[in-house]
Formats: structure tokens, sequence, C-alpha cells
């Protein structure tokens, strides 16, 4: 308490002032932080819309500076219950300083125990978080360690010199798997090493129409830190866009910094994409193209282009806030607006200031350009669009299918108010359609339908089936 009366003291009894003094000395921050420049009031506004949602009630905005989150850690019997931290904007965020953080709990943690809490979520922060939204990661990273550092929170001693003010050659320290996390990204090596000659490419590829913009694309890549990739259903363009820049990298001797990654909304798209992608470059899966799904990893050492989905990427943000080694990172469908999407997207953002060596390309096929592009306006933005193909389209009715298939639907209650004129029917079909108009799924007419286009059309092809995402 001696040291907080002194340092309220020196600073005329500013508390605000008194906190960020008290955690450079906690954190052992010698360096000079200039306060007026680099602070982004939006990234502490920006960050906290999609933690609200993570979060819901377990977020409290208190002011427009301060704000609050329940942790959930696993259920320990050494955790008192309703454990929160309060975070509190510092001076120069997120350039500057931690969050000010106070660990709320009932009972309260012995106060060594909170310093050395606060201490080791600070020093990740310090040497991780720097120049990004710190309050989700701080947060996750305190439900993640919570348990251990009270169970071993260091000795007493080692905080002697920080609760007295003077300068202690001890430490808590970290342990050692955590220091080795704690560190910055090292840059990627663009020198070329061995050019190899263009890989030779299937007609099939060349015929879409994201062929024709393969060099604005390569282009675009090379000398913007976003590119907007927009393209009509059936470009090619979450296909060819990846192997572009892949293969550009290797014809130019830079496969050895190519990793690019490429997230998807859903599980099933990232895994057909990897299989289409491996087999138009005559490849197995796992080798320079693979995925990561939740529970399964294809990919390898090798491995230059991973498909991966959202939360996957998400997940190595909290362990990797630098992304190492990446390359390039795709983001398809980012019309898709999601709560991990959108936390995605700012995430990338905020790591756009500390990576000049990381790139950002967003694709969808109804991408609305300005909307992105005056979201990532502090960087070059460049933009490519690629025109689809169109297919002759014929359509055919319902009671045409129920006609020729001669499928009929188990009789079931109907809603007297959906009824339509029998009269316009054959015999059966009237009835039929009153009880598909009840807007449940019917599978056996569904496989029915595929039965018949089989067999009516002989041509060679894939039938696609669009169907609801929640089971009736």
């Amino acid at each position: 308490m001696e040291i907080c009366r002194q340092v309220l003291s020196s600073v005329n009894g500013n508390e605000f002032i008194a906190s960020e003094v008290l955690i450079r000395h906690l954190l052992g921050v010698t360096t000079e932080i200039d306060d007026t420049e680099g602070e982004d009031q939006d990234v502490w506004v920006e960050e906290q819309i999609p933690i609200k949602e993570i979060y819901s009630t377990r977020f409290t905005v208190v002011d427009s500076n301060t704000c609050r989150v329940e942790l959930a850690p696993q259920p320990s019997d050494v955790l008192p219950r309703n454990i929160s931290i309060e975070f509190t904007k510092p001076r120069a965020y997120p350039n500057g300083l931690p969050p000010h953080m106070i660990i709320l709990s009932q009972p309260k943690l012995p106060a060594h125990v909170r310093l050395s809490l606060l201490r080791q979520a600070g020093l990740y922060a310090w040497e991780s978080l720097k120049g990004m939204g710190m309050i989700y990661s701080l947060a996750d990273w305190m439900e993640e360690n919570i348990e251990r550092i009270v169970k071993e929170p260091g000795r007493l001693s080692d905080l002697e010199g920080i609760v007295s003010g003077e300068d202690s050659t001890g430490s808590i320290g970290l342990p050692a798997v955590e220091r080795n996390d704690i560190k910055q990204a090292r840059p990627i090596d663009w020198n070329p090493k061995h050019p190899q000659p263009e890989i030779s490419v299937l007609s099939s590829r060349k015929s879409l129409p994201a062929w024709k913009h393969r060099d604005d694309i390569i282009s675009k890549v090379a000398n913007c830190r976003v590119v907007l990739v927009t393209g009509e259903t059936g470009s090619g363009k979450s296909t060819q866009t990846p192997q572009f820049i892949l293969d550009q990298m290797i014809s130019r001797g830079l496969s050895r910094a190519a990793n690019i990654i490429c997230t998807q909304p859903r599980r099933i798209s990232a895994i057909g994409l990897a299989d289409r992608v491996s087999e138009e470059r005559g490849e197995k899966v796992g080798t320079s193209v693979g995925y990561i799904i939740r529970g399964q990893n294809k990919s390898g050492r090798d491995t230059k282009l991973r498909f991966v989905t959202t939360g996957v990427l998400l997940r190595r943000f909290l362990d990797d806030p630098t992304l190492e080694g990446v390359s390039h990172v795709i983001v398809d469908e980012v019309h898709e607006r999601t709560v991990d999407g959108d936390f995605l997207l700012l995430l990338l953002k905020q790591l756009l200031q500390t990576r000049n060596d990381l790139t950002i390309i967003l694709m969808s096929a109804t991408l609305e350009a300005d909307e992105y592009a005056n979201y990532f306006a502090q960087y070059i933005v460049g933009r490519v669009h690629i025109e689809g193909r169109t297919f002759p389209v014929r359509d055919i009715y319902l009671e045409s299918i129920l006609s020729r298939t001669g499928y009929r639907p188990p009789l079931r209650r109907t809603k007297k108010s959906v009824e339509p004129d029998l009269e316009e029917y054959e015999e059966g079909i009237g009835e039929a359609l009153k009880i598909l108009n009840e807007g449940l799924l019917d599978y056996d007419l569904i496989a029915k339908t595929v039965e018949l286009a089989c067999t009516e059309d002989q041509t060679p092809g894939a039938i696609l089936i669009f169907l609801p995402g929640i089971m009736p």
C-alpha cells in the first residue's frame, strides 16, 4: 500500500495515471511510451462488438472506457465462483500499455495471487498483443491459465520488489511453454531460392472465367495489402485464386515463403475445395494442398495451401496472435456475416498494422466491395471482378415431378387454408400438392426426383441439391 500512496502523491492524486505507473512497474517496462500518438479509439469500440456476441450476458460495458468480462474457466476446487475481469482503456491503446485490469471474485483471491495473475497476463499482452485489440485475447488467456497460476502463483519473495517499489532481480516468471509463445513474428524470407518453370495447367482450369484474370489477381496481390475478389458462382474464384498465388510464388523461387490459409464458413467446403484443388494439381490431399477442420488435420510440413474453417483460424490466433509465417490469408464467402467472420476481419485488420509482409484477400459472389474497401481504407485496396458463366435453365414444376414419377406422399393432416384448385390436376396430384405444401421436407420425393433426372438425362454431370440447414 505504501508504494500506491507514493505513486498517487507523485501524480497529484490522479488515479488513472497512477494505475499506469504501477502497471509499468509491475511489468518492468522501462522504455518511454509516447502517450500522444498511436491511440485508436475505434479499436477499443470495434473489438467490443463481436465480443458482446461471443460472451452475451457475460460481457458488460461499464462506460465508454471500461468493460467487464465474466470468466468461465474449467470447474475447479481451487477457484472461487463468479470471477470477472474489469478492463479500462489505457492511453495510446492498442500500441501502448495493456488495459488496466481488476480481478473481481467472491470470495476474493489472495492479494499475491491476484498480483501474479495481473503480471503474467500483462506480460503476455505487452509481448504478444501490442497493436491489436486485447480484451478478448486477455480474457481467453486468463480462462486458460487462471487455475495454473492460482495453484502456483510463485514465491512471495519474487514479489517483494514489486510490492515495495524496489528493483528486484527475482521474477514470477512464465513457464517455459508460455515464454516460447511470447515473441514477435519472424519476418518471412522473401529472397528467391530456386525459381522453377511454370507448372503445367489442366485445360479445365484455363476454361474457367477466373483464368482470364490471372495476371490481374497476381498483380493486385503483389502490390496491395488487401485485395477484394468478386465473382459469380462457377467463375472459379475459390479454386483458382489460391492456386494463382501459390503457382506464382513457386515460379519465383519463393516456395519456402508460401504459407497460404484460405478460410471457409463450413467444414464440407474446406474439405471439398482441398480435394478439388489437389486433384487439379495431380496430388494427394495433404501434400502441397491440405485442409484443417475441427478434429481433423490433413496437412503436413510441405503443405503450402491450407483450407480451414473460420473457427480453426480464430483458434490459431489465440495461440499465435501474429500468425507467424503466414504469407496470405484468403477469406472466402466473406458476405456471410457471422460472429466468427466479423471477429476474424477485426483481428486481420489489426494484424496488418504489425505484419507488413501479410496480404489479405477477401472473396465472395455477392461482396459489397465498397463496404469492405472502406473498412480497410487505411491500406492499399485492390479490386478484381470475375464474370460468371451462364447456363440454360429449364423450370420443372412440382406437379410435373409428381406426374412423371408417380410419387404420392403419405397422408397427413393438412391445413384447410392451403388448398390448390384440385380440378386442374390429375387424380391424386392435387391431394399430394396439398400435403407437400405443409413445408415439410420429403426425402422420398427428393430421391424420386434424382432418380428421374438420372433416368431421363444420361449426360455426365453432377446433381446439386439445396436443403435448409435446420432439420424441420
